[in-house]
């Protein structure tokens, strides 16, 4: 009973923001800093040599019968954080044949007047899992410029 309840209760809401359109609301909070690294507890952009910065990796589960056609994104205040050094990602190494790390720093972006990344999400498509389409968007609520 109680399973029939709940499952009619998210279905009302799916419906609800299908008609609607859907919004998500949330705060990023202001970053801890430890070592050159953004202390959070989200994933790190780890691409080799570009600054490791978190991100929010959403899943959305879209209504049954719609589809995915748009994303926006609406930011808020944003807050300057000056003189700073963003340490930058290492090339993965298995454990069983340790090397030196002969990884460098993307001069791109490290010595540059750009903000990296460039742009504040990315929409990497959508799946299907179990019959249900899941919409899956990363967040990249940090910006960072090395100059």
């Amino acid at each position: 009973m109680s399973k029939r309840l709940i499952l009619s209760l998210i279905v009302a809401f799916l419906c609800y923001f299908s008609l609607q359109g859907m919004t998500f609301d949330f705060n990023v909070s202001y970053p801890s800093i430890r070592d050159s690294k953004i202390a959070a507890d989200l994933p790190l952009m780890r691409e080799p040599g570009d600054p490791m910065l978190p991100y929010y990796d959403l899943r959305i589960l879209l209504p049954e019968g719609h589809r995915f056609v748009s994303a926006d994104l609406l930011l808020g205040e944003e807050r300057l954080i000056e003189d700073i050094y963003i340490d930058y990602a290492r090339e993965p190494q298995p454990l069983s044949l340790p090397q030196l790390d002969q990884t460098v720093r993307n001069v791109e972006i490290y010595e540059r007047d750009l903000f990296y990344p460039e742009f504040r999400y990315e929409v990497l498509g959508v799946q299907r899992k179990n019959g249900h389409d899941i919409l899956i968007v990363n967040v990249y609520p940090y910006t960072y410029n090395a100059v």
